[in-house]
């Protein structure tokens, strides 16, 4: 049975029918299937809808994600989700069932998918500490003051991480930082 979440009811049933028509058509024609993979499709353009994905994620599974440009920034890159295939949620439902028969044939092999290129992107011991400042609620200003320098700095350091994590706003940077498990205690 394919695991769907999503709040579009219309939506996940589409998408349901679909993969279940996909498993059956290779099933019959004796190609092995993996695991049903877990699909999760993300109609709004928030990232609130995010925080039960990441409870609920299970690394190194086969996943299929709908979601906006912001979601796909947010989960892209993430080690252990080379097996995330991620698919616009305004594509249409013929292109949709062919990348997901696509991945599926595949085995959702690494190339299949947008994680496929992960570049695991390093902090500094720098960066990791105004992350863990700025995460934990500290201004910009405050910031700088604990570690030494000009807010302008830390200003600079934040716009590095943020490059780094491929985010655009602090909101998708607390996030990103979650999911990758860079701080204990994020606000939100």
């Amino acid at each position: 049975m394919v695991n769907i979440k999503g709040d579009d009811r219309f939506f996940v049933l589409g998408v349901h029918t679909v993969i279940e028509q996909l498993y059956r058509e290779m099933a019959a024609r004796f190609m092995s299937v993996s695991a049903l993979p877990d699909v999760w499709v993300f109609t709004e353009d928030t990232l609130t809808e995010l925080q039960p994905f990441i409870q609920q994620l299970h690394y190194g599974r086969p996943c299929i994600v709908f979601g906006t440009d912001r979601h796909h920034r947010v989960l892209s890159e993430i080690p252990g989700l080379e097996k995330l295939l991620f698919i616009d949620v305004g594509t249409s439902g013929m292109a949709a069932a062919r990348h997901i028969r696509d991945a599926m044939r595949s085995g959702f092999r690494p190339g299949m998918t947008f994680n496929s290129n992960y570049r695991h992107r390093r902090l500094t011991p720098k960066e990791q500490n105004i992350l863990d400042l700025l995460l934990q609620g500290g201004r910009v200003d405050a910031v700088a003051r604990l570690c030494g320098c000009s807010g302008k700095a830390v200003s600079s350091c934040k716009r590095r991480i943020m490059k780094k994590y491929n985010v655009m706003n602090n909101q998708e940077l607390i996030i990103k930082s979650r999911i990758l498990g860079n701080a204990c205690h994020t606000p939100g």
